[in-house]
Formats: structure tokens, sequence, C-alpha cells
């Protein structure tokens, strides 16, 4: 991985897409742990949830430490991630969002058909006429990592920035 600064932000471990069936190959040096704490807020959610989702998760994560634009871009990875999960993951899913020491992390967990492998391996912008990837993209400029697992059984992304000392 390779440090990067994004828009005046302090230089962080820029997030890489992987498809991985374990998440420690994903994170690469990052902790993230994969179930989060008990204590982690969680919603399901549909389509008819997404706004309100929003909303709940831009109060929630201003209230761990994270906040002006990297609240803002952290919420919209997470919505982004919502929002494939309603368009290509069988329309209905799960958020969970905790604290682990220095870093705030999201899952976004969904039952659909997965994510094809093409849409996973791409390494800069899908152009305009791309047929996916470009949610996958958004998210991992906005955050410091995304992992992917991705199967018949469904689809799991973890996202995780690291918060201000």
């Amino acid at each position: 991985m390779t440090a990067a600064t994004h828009a005046g932000r302090p230089p962080y471990r820029h997030g890489h897409l992987a498809a991985a069936r374990d998440w420690s190959r994903a994170i690469r040096g990052h902790e993230m742990p994969g179930d989060g704490p008990p204590s982690a807020m969680t919603w399901s959610f549909t389509r008819a949830d997404a706004r309100h989702l929003r909303r709940s998760l831009a109060t929630h994560v201003a209230g761990r430490g994270l906040s002006g634009v990297r609240c803002a871009e952290f919420v919209l990875a997470v919505h982004e991630g919502v929002m494939n999960v309603v368009e290509h993951g069988g329309g209905a899913g799960r958020v969970r969002l905790w604290r682990a020491r220095h870093l705030l992390c999201c899952e976004i967990s969904d039952g659909g058909p997965g994510i094809p492998t093409q849409c996973l391996d791409r390494a800069g912008m899908p152009g305009p006429d791309g047929e996916c990837g470009r949610g996958l993209w958004l998210m991992d400029q906005l955050t410091d990592t995304v992992t992917v697992t991705s199967g018949l059984q469904g689809t799991v992304i973890q996202i995780s920035v690291r918060l201000p000392a």
C-alpha cells in the first residue's frame, strides 16, 4: 500500500479492493475485526430505508469521533454500499458500525448473487459506459480500506477510516 494525501487531509494508508475469503489477507496490516464488537450499531435495510439510514448513520459516525469532510465522505461511502445492495444485492441488507481503537469500521452485507469478478478488479475509475465497479471505486476513494468478500451466498464489504488522534 502506498501513502496518499487527498484534498489536504493528512496522509493515510490508501485502501484497496480485494476479493478475499479471509479478511486478514485482504486487510494487509489493518486491524479490523470481522465481526465487530457486541456493541456495534446494526441496521437492517431495504430501498425504503436508505434515506433514514444515511441520516442515522451520519449521527452515529459523528458520535464516534469523525467530523467534517471525513464524516461526510465516510457516510457517502457507506450509502454507496447500501445502494449497491439495493440495486444489485437482492434489495435488502445489513449495516454494522463500530469503533476499533483508532479506526471507525463499517460492514455492509447482503444475501445477493455476489459481485462478478471483473467488477472487483479495477485499478482506476470505470469509464462512463462501464458496466460495473464505479460504487466500489468510489468507496475506495473515500475511505482508508475497502475489503470485499463475495460469492453465491452474498457479499460482505468492510470499510474503515482512521480516526483523528
